[in-house]
């Protein structure tokens, strides 16, 4: 017998005499509301993630149908929750209270585009509160719901992921965090386990697109690590991040990869041998796992709210036997009701007080963004380095108020929560059922620069000149370029992030308000319900041989829910979730075969070409870095992955890297000296205590130009570590080329929308590299992608016989190089570049 059933049977029971229902009428009715509220209650599963990690396409999995939107572009910020049901249709919930829409069919997935997609709903302007999916294909159990919240990674807005956490978590039974294999995502990874652990939720983290895991190779095409052993560095990565927040979260946080669109292309084709590799399998049973320990926390919750519940009504009732009624009636208050209204009163000052001083912090914001408008105002337009400095005070100092707007919340939280736990009522109960309407973050503000140039007079050298100067002459002129920060439109880009920031705040705090307000309404009519209670019983004594029947039917009840309490006490005492068994990532089996000389010297013939080819465009990068900027004796590779890292290394550079690399790995950077060239690589993501100051001293003095490799198909987590990077700060001290170099391409070419990536790797070169913006490459096993971005590098304006004139010549020098895939992602490469530069 469950707890809805213990609840209904107590019902019946207490309403078959009239004159006991009508006595216990306040009790019967509390537990017609929990009855009511366990009924309809799904566990919920949060999912998270960085934008563009794959959540869509995970869902899709799940639902067996492309329905939600899965372009790299961010999705609006629409809340959505996905279930099963009798058929495949969505609901569209407003937030104005508009009666919801419910669609289905064909069209569906464009129904959905059309509400989620941030290119057809900005900013959510048509006013969507959440899109409710069902299918009867849903892969979880029918009470089981997925609530997927917006992406986490808008640069300048960490404080924001926190809001869309504080929102999220008290909502939801179970988190799902989904991340992509790569290291991009590492900071952002650490806060949400952070925020999750503050609130007390289980947590599995999803690594997707185990797909686009590639073996690891060395000097002469060696394996140094195959596919299954670089999955594995990648799962024992995150589960460093996880020991860096809490060691003791290793023994329950589990780690689980996939590749959700191997598992959705498998579903659709039925039977798909992908189905095993996708890995889905390993996340559902982990789910089922997690939900099989917490089905019976929830049980237990519920069954000890009725046992204190009908043991606090046996206690009244004995005492009411042993009572005095004149006595009592001469009373003003039961006396166990003191404390709960000291809280109600306590709690009603506490939720003022935090409202108070939040919008306190938010005047503080405005005051913050009023002075620092007023100083770049006052500033010398050619103080650069100082309108940047005033820049990043802005930030650290918003992001304090923010943060402490945050704290502020959560303690109030706490409290509530607890005055809720002391009037027998779960918390959770009432937050799950009231799922918070999301908002995106629009980019962080930045100064806004430009080159300007002005003529000069100078002194010509030599004795001659001296003697011409006496007379007014001995002088040149020659222009000159110096850098710039544009006021008006830094200060447009500034009033631009106080808009967003105080709109994003306030909606987080309306719907905070709405959420707590809700709560202490809760608490209110609990704290009234018992106070009725007292009164009527009062007024309406039951004859002493009824109340003693009744005592001990009562007592019945907690014998009979004690016992089952004791049950599911010791099952979940052995239900104590274990930490998961490493789950390998299955690729098929290699097999040793034996070839011919001929085929071996074939493939080494085709190595040497594709090195070849490679060198050649790196050769054009450093001779275009020459021309802007001059000859450099040092060239920068900096990345945050040390696999990317040394992939790129060793098909780009002409020298000879170790097998292992050992010092990038330990300490973060690698120098080496070729040829009257050092090279320096560096992997941010493994520094040590002294890696900063080390090659900050090393490079202190000596120019160089840089390549910086990013995570294509993240561009907001890209840009974030970026802008919070040593690179960026070293850049902003010298006149550097900044050749920008897209990693993880391998999403894009399997899903067929390599135009998608190179917009996003556009927009990142335009945020980072600015007016010093180098060439764009590709850092892909196949060289004609950045063979064709340097060849892009130098065009403007694009035409359609451009890009005609482009493929033919590539086609003509390169055939080698292009089957009928390459060169259907080249013309994607054409377009996107000819659309951005429109």
């Amino acid at each position: 017998m469950d707890e809805l059933q213990i609840a209904k049977q107590m019902i019946t029971s207490l309403e078959q005499d009239p004159l006991v229902a009508e006595y216990f009428e306040t009790n019967i009715q509390w537990l017609k509301d929990r009855a009511e509220l366990w009924n309809t209650q799904f566990i919920r599963i949060g999912l998270v993630g960085v934008t563009s990690s794959g959540k869509s396409t995970l869902l899709n999995a799940l639902l067996e149908e492309e329905v939600l939107p899965t372009a790299v572009r961010p999705s609006s910020g629409t809340l959505i929750t996905c279930v099963k049901g009798p058929e495949l249709q969505a609901k569209f919930f407003f937030s104005d209270g508009s009666p919801p829409l419910t669609k289905s069919g064909d069209n569906l997935a464009e129904e959905i585009k059309n509400y989620a997609d941030e290119r057809d709903n900005p900013n959510n302007e048509k006013n969507i509160r959440v899109i409710a999916i069902e299918s009867p294909d849903y892969l979880l159990d029918s009470n089981l719901q997925i609530v997927d919240s917006p992406g986490l990674d808008a640069y300048g807005y960490d404080s924001h992921e926190a809001l869309t956490m504080e929102n999220l978590l008290p909502t939801v039974d179970l988190c799902l965090y989904v991340v992509t294999m790569k290291a991009n995502s590492d900071s952002t990874t650490y806060r949400v386990i952070e925020s999750i652990r503050h609130h007390h939720k289980p947590l599995i983290i999803v690594q997707n697109m185990l797909d686009s895991v590639e073996k690891k190779i060395g000097s002469g095409g060696a394996v140094l690590k195959n596919k299954d052993e670089v999955a594995r560095d990648h799962r024992d990565r995150v589960l460093r991040i996880v020991s860096k927040v809490d060691p003791s979260l290793q023994s329950s946080v589990n780690v689980v990869q996939v590749s959700a669109k191997q598992a959705l292309q498998s579903r659709k084709q039925h039977a798909n041998p992908n189905w095993q590799q996708s890995q889905l399998e390993i996340l559902i049973e982990t789910i089922q796992r997690h939900v099989g320990h917490i089905r019976p926390q929830m049980k237990r919750n519920r069954l000890l709210q009725l046992y204190r519940h009908i043991s606090e009504l046996v206690s009244e009732e004995l005492l009411n036997l042993q009572s005095d009624p004149v006595a009592e009636v001469s009373e003003p208050i039961s006396a166990a009701l003191v404390p709960h209204l000291n809280n109600q009163n306590e709690i009603e000052k506490q939720f003022e007080g935090t409202k108070q001083k939040t919008q306190g912090l938010l005047t503080q914001i405005q005051y913050t963004f009023q002075r620092a408008h007023s100083y770049l105002d006052s500033l010398n337009r050619e103080r650069v380095q100082e309108a940047e400095k005033r820049i990043e005070e802005v930030k650290s100092q918003v992001q304090s108020l923010e943060s402490q707007i945050v704290q502020g919340l959560r303690v109030f939280h706490q409290n509530i929560s607890t005055v809720l736990t002391s009037l027998n009522l779960n918390p959770e109960d009432y937050l799950g059922n009231d799922i918070p309407n999301p908002r995106t973050s629009a980019s962080a503000f930045q100064l806004k620069k430009r080159i300007e140039s002005r003529t000069v007079r100078r002194e010509k050298k030599g004795f001659f000149n001296a003697i011409k100067r006496i007379f007014g002459g001995g002088y040149e002129e020659k222009e000159i370029e110096y850098e710039v920060f544009n006021p008006s439109a830094t200060h447009e880009s500034l009033m631009m992030h106080y808009q967003k920031t105080m709109e994003t705040m306030t909606h987080f705090l309306d719907q905070w308000e709405q959420r707590m307000g809700h709560l202490q309404e809760i608490v209110n009519q609990e704290v009234g319900r018992r106070i009725e209670e007292v009164m009527k019983k009062r007024k309406q004594r039951l004859a002493k041989q009824k109340a003693q029947e009744l005592v001990l039917s009562l007592q019945e009840w907690t014998a009979v829910i004690g016992e089952h309490l004791g049950v599911h006490e010791t099952a979940a005492a052995r239900e104590v979730l274990k930490p998961q068994p490493e789950q390998r990532a299955e690729f098929p089996n290699l097999q040793n075969v034996e070839i011919q000389n001929s085929v071996y010297h074939l493939y080494q013939l085709s190595r040497h070409l594709l090195t070849r080819q490679f060198h050649q465009i790196w050769s054009y990068c450093q001779s275009a870095n020459e021309k802007f900027g001059g000859s450099f004796s040092t060239t920068v590779i900096w990345g945050w992955d040390e696999f990317s890292l040394s992939q790129f290394a060793r098909r780009f550079l002409p020298l000879d890297l170790p097998d292992h690399l050992p010092r990038l790995e330990q300490v973060g950077y690698l120098s080496i000296d070729h040829e009257q060239h050092r090279f320096v690589l560096v992997n941010e993501q493994s520094f040590g205590p002294q890696s900063a100051p080390e090659l900050s001293l090393m490079l202190e003095n000596r120019p160089f130009h840089a390549y910086v490799l990013v995570n294509a198909i993240q561009e907001g987590a890209a840009k974030k570590q970026f802008k919070t990077s040593l690179i960026h700060r070293m850049l902003q001290m010298r006149t550097a080329r900044v050749n920008l170099v897209g990693q993880s391409l391998e999403e894009f070419k399997t899903g067929r929308n390599m135009g998608e990536g190179i917009f996003s790797l556009l927009n990142l070169q335009q945020e980072i590299a600015e007016s010093n913006r180098g060439v764009l490459l590709l850092n892909d096993s196949n060289p004609v992608y950045s063979l064709l971005m340097c060849e892009l590098s130098h065009r403007l304006n694009l035409t359609i016989a451009d890009e005609s004139e482009i493929m033919s010549l590539l086609w003509r020098l390169f055939p080698y190089l292009l089957n009928e895939s390459s060169r259907e992602f080249c013309t994607q490469i054409l377009r996107a570049y000819s659309e951005f530069q429109s």
